[in-house]
């Protein structure tokens, strides 16, 4: 099988070799032994190559979704099981007016709440807690 590499290609690779040495006389059967040992040499790494190619079949590429790194794979996860989003569900939508002088007015019901607002000044929404609140 090796024995395949016909002369002609040897010719031509001896040849390359003899003008690449500054076509020096006299070393014509080095230069054609050179030539065949490379053309012999590349010929076995191609059917080496082949073999290896037909004894391991082909990877077959994974979904991009199986690719993801293992803490992108956890956070997917954990966001698929939470709770579906409130209705009305635009992130960053407007609360209704209520809604934050409503909470202070549930916390002012806490032991202590009272005492805590005492030692910090008002503030507007204070204001707001203490109308809805009484």
């Amino acid at each position: 099988m090796l024995d395949c590499i016909d002369d002609a290609r040897i010719r031509e690779r001896a040849y390359t070799i003899w003008e690449k040495a500054g076509r020096p006389g006299g070393l014509e059967q080095d230069h054609w032994l050179r030539a065949e040992s490379e053309l012999r040499a590349e010929r076995l790494i191609a059917l080496a190559a082949t073999a290896i190619a037909a004894d391991c079949p082909p990877k077959r590429a994974e979904p991009r979704a199986a690719q993801a790194r293992p803490a992108e794979a956890k956070a997917a996860k954990a966001k698929a099981g939470k709770a579906p989003a409130k209705a009305g569900g635009a992130k960053g939508a407007a609360k209704p007016a209520g809604a934050k002088a409503a909470a202070k007015a549930d916390r002012a019901d806490m032991p202590g709440e009272a005492s805590r607002r005492k030692r910090r000044a008002p503030s507007a929404d204070d204001a707001d807690a203490g109308a809805t609140a009484h």
